[in-house]
């Protein structure tokens, strides 16, 4: 029987940076095989991703939506309950 752990399988944002024409997400999504993970790059306008980037060569792919969901659920969810 093997038991596989895994302690770093969780999205990272590594920067978050406001420009005039959004804000940019930049993080580490896992990948499924042993490479590690995907740096994945997404432009977010008034709450939509509007633009993104990946190391695996899709401009919209499942890494960008991970990396969208995660920014969704963790940050942006502080910020909403900091300014309440």
């Amino acid at each position: 029987m093997y038991s596989i752990i895994t302690y770093s399988v969780m999205t990272r944002i590594l920067s978050i940076k406001d420009t005039p024409e959004g804000r940019i997400i930049e993080g580490l999504v896992p990948a499924k095989c042993i490479v590690g993970f995907h740096k994945v790059r997404i432009k977010v306008i008034n709450s939509k991703m509007v633009e993104s980037e990946c190391s695996c060569g899709s401009t919209l792919c499942p890494h960008a939506v991970k990396l969208y969901l995660f920014y969704m659920a963790h940050v942006k969810r502080n910020e909403n309950s900091v300014k309440r």
